[in-house]
C-alpha cells in the first residue's frame, strides 16, 4: 500500500476514533440516543467491522 494510502487511511481512523469516542462519552452521561451516522462502508475500512 503506497505511504500516501496508508496516511490516508491513518487519519480516517484518527477522525472517527474522535467521533466515536464523543459518542461513547455522550451515552455514558445518558444519551442514549447518541448515533455516528456516515461511517465509511468500503472493504478494507473501518466499515468492514
Amino acid at each position: 500500500m503506497p505511504v500516501e494510502t496508508e496516511q490516508a487511511e491513518l487519519e480516517l481512523y484518527r477522525q472517527w476514533m474522535e467521533k466515536i469516542a464523543k459518542v461513547c462519552e455522550s451515552i455514558a452521561q445518558g444519551d442514549l440516543e447518541a448515533r455516528l451516522i456516515g461511517a465509511p462502508s468500503e472493504r478494507g475500512c473501518m466499515g468492514q467491522w
